[in-house]
């Protein structure tokens, strides 16, 4: 589930002069304030997922692993594409050469070989195709998925709705705060908005060393 919780706080303004006061000289009742936290809270379905996997190569030469890999995240775009993914919603987050050294006791650090890294990001907007986004992933080269996570695509009517509950929540407590000490709000003075986003992420690990044999079918992934 995600969680927008938004934090209100309202400073009112309050005739602090008791109501008999008031009755004996009302030009001189004296404006106070006091300050209350609302809280609206709207929990909603996430109706997108992002799995970020990846294609790791090895080689003696930066330039043949840069080859491999970029032979073998091409197949993973293209199936990708055949579950029905759009081009706008593959992203390349990040691409790596790094080299690798020799680093045994006694020898001089060397370099031995290079790792490519080659990491795409995939929207999901089906949930129910994210287990077969990972397993169409792995079948066409990728070694490395790097997580699964769900979000809602338009946050704006929770966001609203968070807000009026809000402000809903802290009006009601100014009421109670003023009947009890037997004076009236007389207006809204300042609103402070705070509001926090809180997701809950679910991440699915998993990776495969080089050449390793095909693994079965991922387990279900639950938004």
């Amino acid at each position: 589930m995600r969680i927008l919780s938004f934090t209100v706080m309202i400073a009112l303004l309050l005739s602090m002069a008791s109501l008999s006061a008031m009755a004996q000289d009302k030009t001189k009742t004296e404006q106070r304030t006091i300050t209350v936290n609302g809280t609206g809270e709207v929990k909603a379905k996430p109706d997108v997922a992002y799995v970020t996997l990846g294609v790791v190569t090895q080689a003696t030469k930066a330039q043949e692993a840069s080859v491999a890999n970029a032979s073998l995240t091409q197949n993973v775009t293209q199936a990708l594409k055949s579950l029905g993914i759009a081009d706008k919603d593959i992203q390349t987050s990040q691409y790596s050469i790094y080299p690798r050294y020799d680093n045994r006791p006694g020898k001089a650090q060397s370099i031995i070989g290079y790792d490519v890294n080659n990491t795409v990001r995939a929207c999901i907007h089906d949930l129910t195709m994210v287990g077969k986004t990972i397993d169409a992933s792995l079948a066409a080269g990728a070694n490395n998925v790097q997580g699964v996570s769900f979000d809602i695509e338009n946050k704006d009517k929770y966001e609203n709705t968070a807000l009026a509950d809000a402000v809903k929540n802290a009006k009601s407590k100014a009421d109670i705060l003023a009947a009890t000490a037997g004076v009236r709000i007389v207006g809204v003075q300042q609103i402070q908005e705070g509001a926090s986003y809180r997701p809950v992420p679910v991440y699915a690990m998993r990776s495969m060393a080089m050449g390793a044999e095909d693994v079965s079918p991922c387990c279900p992934l639950e938004p």
